[in-house]
């Protein structure tokens, strides 16, 4: 069986930008509209993606995986209701607000879902900012203070980051993206955050977006302020967990992944270069594939760059 990709899904944000639309649909955008997301690979109650080519083209992901788990993912998953990866485009023009997800403890006290994610380095503006971590064990009437006082981001560590570095946000870390990045995201199959600080933003309406106080401090007090460091650009593992490993490949042409094994499922992202898959179109940077357990490996057009992602058993 050959890989196959799903159908971008676009989403709006307040934080989103022009360029989605064109990027992964090759259309224009609607005016007005600021698209921050680009759902490519989802099985989630509220969005499931279809399947866009292949044997399996015009149905969903969640049809898939309910009807041949085992012949399509491999064994292990039983266990799993649905997908057990989120993986997302970023089109960062304002900054993200300041977050956090909930690890288990918080996530079962208010029904929330436990995520750890990695952020793949797309491309980004000069200047550009990552924040990552609280500097110290700030007390909770320092937090509140802080964001009363619209100085949140001063106690965060804040990182340059450059186009290939990578950087793995477990559970109960706060962090943020700042304006001016692209960024390939690959996370566990959640969608739950927590907002502490919104740059004091209002949308259209004059609306402030929630926050979630007590559910953040929550999370920090369970996470305790794990430390996080990103990984500066280069092939080998970025990330080994054991709800996602993620290994960047570099491939030259005619070769095929090798990181992958075969009884498991992989996503496979292009970074650069092309890869024939089978379809009638090589898959070009930015597309994300699913490589089916024992599938046939795609084979690389020229010099490439991947990143696979693959999922230990979870039973």
């Amino acid at each position: 069986m050959r890989s196959f990709k799903l159908r971008p899904q676009l989403a709006e944000r307040i934080w989103g930008g022009q360029d989605l639309p064109m990027l992964r649909l090759g259309i224009p955008g609607k005016p007005g509209v600021q698209y921050g997301e680009s759902w490519e690979i989802c099985d989630r109650p509220e969005l499931d993606s279809i399947v866009s080519d292949g044997d399996h083209a015009g149905q969903s992901l969640h049809s898939l995986w309910s009807t041949y788990r085992e012949e399509i993912f491999g064994q292990g998953y039983e266990s799993l209701d649905r997908f057990p990866l989120l993986c997302k485009i970023l089109d960062v023009h304002d900054n993200l607000s300041l977050q956090i997800h909930p690890p288990a403890q918080t996530a079962a006290r208010w029904n929330g879902e436990v995520k750890n994610e990695i952020w793949y380095i797309a491309s980004h503006s000069p200047g550009a900012t990552i924040y990552m971590g609280l500097k110290r064990d700030f007390t909770e009437s320092e937090i509140k203070e802080a964001i009363r006082t619209n100085c949140l981001a001063d106690m965060m560590g804040a990182y340059s980051l450059n186009d290939g570095d990578s950087v793995f946000i477990p559970s109960g870390l706060v962090h943020g993206i700042g304006a001016g990045h692209v960024i390939y995201e690959i996370q566990q199959n959640s969608d739950t955050t927590y907002r502490l600080y919104d740059w004091g933003r209002v949308d259209a309406s004059g609306h402030a977006r929630e926050l979630h106080l007590e559910q953040s401090l929550d999370a920090i007090r369970e996470a305790g302020n794990p430390v996080c460091s990103p990984r500066p650009a280069a092939p080998g593992v970025l990330v080994d967990e054991s709800c996602f490993r993620i290994v960047e490949e570099h491939l030259t042409n005619g070769t095929v992944p090798l990181n992958i094994p075969a009884s498991q499922f992989a996503v496979l992202v292009v970074i650069s270069g092309e890869l024939d898959y089978g379809n009638d179109l090589p898959a070009r940077p930015g597309d994300f594939l699913i490589l089916p357990a024992h599938g046939e490996a795609p084979v690389a057009i020229g010099p490439a760059r991947l990143l696979i992602a693959t999922v230990p058993p979870q039973s």
